[in-house]
């Protein structure tokens, strides 16, 4: 039960602080001289103490800025700590 509290918390933070999966990036993102592009790799850090959910809450929270489009591509862990965030395909998410 803690578990489920604790995901639905995350989710709706994520929810709220912007982090949109764009399946494609050009449809969405605003028109940006500059682009950042950051792979965060999962792997065991991810599926045993959830620590690249961590980083992406943190930038997430932060947000982007208006000459800057932040692009966060995820993969490479066995399970992700947030159910949006698939294990089997990579995904990139604009941070705003």
């Amino acid at each position: 039960m803690r578990k489920m509290i604790s995901t639905a918390l995350v989710l709706a933070t994520f929810m709220f602080i912007g982090l949109v999966n764009v399946p494609a990036i050009e449809a969405v993102a605003p028109i940006a001289p500059y682009t950042i592009l950051v792979y965060m790799v999962g792997s065991d850090l991810e599926s045993d103490s959830g620590a690249a959910t961590n980083d992406l809450i943190e930038m997430a929270a932060v947000g982007g800025a208006k000459n800057v489009n932040v692009v966060v591509e995820t993969g490479g862990a066995k399970k992700w700590h947030l159910p949006m965030i698939s294990n089997k395909v990579n995904q990139r998410w604009l941070v705003q």
